[in-house]
């Protein structure tokens, strides 16, 4: 037989099975050579289908093992992780992946912020509670961060996103309900409230219960719903003690109710222990001064001061109130008594000088000073209180020389007094200047570079509309609401200021109001959607703005150039953009001082969030153009020197 005709009667088969269907030599049960001749030469080839699927299938197993143990490892490189290798190769346990990776983020959060720093722990709690968002602990932690850099709104939305589940228990919601009340959203904490005490008896105990129904009467007397707060109480008659009867007292007078609240105290004060009788007589000094009775009101405090003759706090009671019921003779007498039994002491004067401040009296606020300036006492204080006084009263001139005599005594500012000192550093100096000069524009950055408490924006724009600086004072106004959108106060006020500006000047013609091709943005509402992005935290958004409006050079950009690029660097920032952050930081020098130090203070923020190395390449592109400032040189060195020290320790 011919060498080609042996090649033709060899075969190729395809057979389910291996040796057991067609004999012959077999190779890992997929291949085989088989019926073999005389001389032991093999005929065919043939190939397993079983055993190719089997081999396909033990791959299959061993690529997916493979790619699950890479996956663990990768994850494992993280020091929290909580992922095990069962949860990545068992189907069964991949829904709780996601939440075991929360945890870990958690975790990692938590020992970041321990560590100090902010915010890769604040970014690893974000994203922790996106993927396990029952964590109360971290809700709370987070909050308490966005809290303590003063972004109040988001600490707010953070702690009411923990209420979704149970009940969260006293202290969680006690966190939440303050800052609720720092936002002045007293309509989400009533409402919180009201769906707390809905919930089933066995979820929440009675004592919180009646704890919640404390604070709901705190709330509707600050947000002044006086008629909600009496019915309430009319609707609980078990609701009784010393604190709901001064809710109803309060309430009374809100509503302008006076009569039936000076005839709720008698009758209170008829039934009161004696552990309630100062309270009641406090609150009758109050009813008696807006109901014009100075008798009464001047023998109520008598008796009152009576009650704890050795209580300087009883004393400045009676001071402040008969200030303010325009009794100079009394109050002058009460102040007399005040400075012989207790005026050697600097913390009562103190105590007396802080409330007479807030009522504008700079007469015995003077006085205060005048006692501790002959006894040898530190003065700052009283300094710090009669310029809070003359501002009070629209004496700005005289409140920067008190504020001047602050300055000279205080070599270093406390840390409770930092946010003050540097808001009249630009507050009395906006006012002593014309409307429309630099100092001003300067005042409207400072309120726009960090978040603030309520009360500052309040107390600015009240001020500012002593001053008679309505255009600005609605600026503020404007930053506030941004800031605080669910602030009544802030709201009612800019009502208020919009009318006042609308009264105040003629009705602008539509030509004369709208700009033309070329004259770019208008002023006023370019700021106010900055501060309305920059309120609901989209700070992309703001820095792109400002971009825009920075290139369409509008006639008004040279007084407030400086403002839209800090605007714009702080919005890179908070979006994580680091290299268009620097880039708005270089254009924002100019080779001046003034420019300098506006980056150096930025800086400052920056390492205090936890961003050292960022501060410390702000800080080099400050002295790489203006050399050797001084600032500079000293921030970068101390940023130089605490690693030092913390590896040292």
């Amino acid at each position: 037989m011919s060498r080609k005709s042996s090649r033709q009667k060899r075969e190729f088969k395809m057979v389910w099975a291996s040796a057991r269907a067609v004999p012959g030599r077999w190779y890992l049960g997929v291949v085989g050579l088989h019926d073999p001749d005389a001389h032991g030469r093999f005929r065919g080839v043939a190939l397993s289908v079983r055993g190719i699927l089997a081999w396909l299938g033990v791959l299959a197993v061993l690529a997916y093992l493979a790619l699950a143990l890479a996956l663990f490892l990768w994850l494992d490189r993280r020091p929290f992780n909580m992922v095990t290798f069962s949860d990545i190769a068992l189907p069964t346990r991949w829904s709780r992946i996601s939440d075991l990776r929360g945890k870990g983020y958690i975790e990692e959060g938590m020992a970041d912020l321990k560590n100090g720093r902010w915010m890769q722990g604040e970014m690893k709690l974000r994203v922790g509670l996106s993927k396990h968002p029952d964590n109360l602990r971290a809700r709370m932690t987070l909050g308490q961060f966005y809290l303590a850099i003063g972004r109040r709104v988001l600490a707010l939305n953070v702690l009411q996103a923990g209420l979704q589940g149970t009940y969260p228990g006293r202290i969680y919601l006690n966190a939440m309900l303050q800052v609720a009340s720092q936002c002045e959203d007293f309509p989400l904490a009533l409402r919180v409230i009201d769906e707390t005490l809905a919930r089933p008896a066995r979820e929440v105990p009675e004592s919180d219960r009646r704890w919640l129904r404390g604070q709901k009467m705190q709330l509707l007397v600050a947000a002044h719903r006086a008629p909600e707060l009496l019915e309430m109480l009319d609707a609980m008659p078990d609701l009784r003690g010393p604190e709901a009867d001064e809710a109803r007292v309060l309430a009374l007078v809100d509503a302008g109710r006076l009569p039936e609240a000076e005839s709720f105290l008698a009758q209170w004060l008829a039934r009161a222990p004696k552990t309630e009788v100062a309270q009641v007589m406090r609150l009758q000094v109050r009813i008696f001064r807006e109901q014009k009775k100075m008798t009464a009101m001047n023998d109520t405090l008598d008796r009152l001061r009576a009650l704890a003759p050795a209580d300087p706090r009883t004393t400045i009671y009676a001071v402040v109130q008969q200030t303010m019921a325009g009794e100079t003779t009394r109050a002058a007498q009460s102040m007399d008594e005040f400075v012989l039994r207790f005026g050697s002491d600097l913390n009562n004067l103190i105590t007396l000088a802080q409330p007479l401040a807030e009522i504008g009296a700079v007469p015995l606020l003077q006085r205060c000073l005048a006692e501790a300036q002959a006894q040898g006492l530190p003065t700052r204080a009283f300094y710090a209180a009669e310029t809070r006084a003359f501002l009070h009263t629209g004496q700005f001139r005289e409140a920067a020389q008190a504020y001047a005599n602050f300055k000279r005594d205080t070599k270093e500012a406390a840390r409770a007094e930092e946010m003050w000192v540097s808001w009249m550093d630009k507050l009395l100096p906006a006012l002593i200047g014309p409307p429309e000069s630099a100092q001003v524009v300067e005042l409207q950055a400072f309120l726009r570079s960090r978040p603030f408490p309520v009360s500052i924006y309040r107390e600015t724009e009240e001020i500012l509309r002593k001053a008679g600086r309505l255009d600005t004072a609605r600026e503020v106004l404007a930053m506030g609401i941004g800031a605080f959108p669910a602030s009544a106060a802030l709201a009612t006020s800019k009502a208020e200021v919009d009318e006042q500006l609308a009264a105040a000047r003629p009705a602008e013609s539509e030509k004369a109001a709208a700009p033309g091709p070329a004259a770019g943005p208008r002023e006023r509402v370019v700021f106010e959607d900055l501060d309305r992005l920059i309120g609901e935290g989209k700070w992309s958004e703001a820095a792109e703005q400002a971009r825009a409006v920075l290139l369409s050079k509008p006639a008004w950009l040279p007084k407030r150039e400086s403002e839209l690029l800090r605007i714009e660097m702080r919005g890179h920032f908070e979006n994580g953009a680091t290299a268009e952050m620097i880039g708005a930081a270089r254009m924002l020098m100019d080779g001046s001082n003034a420019r300098a130090q506006q980056v150096v203070d930025f800086a400052a923020e920056v390492s205090a969030r936890g961003q050292k190395d960022t501060a410390a390449t702000l800080l080099g592109e400050v002295l790489r153009k203006t050399p050797d400032y001084p600032p500079a040189k000293r921030a970068l060195k101390e940023l130089e020197e605490k690693p030092k020290v913390h590896a040292k320790g």
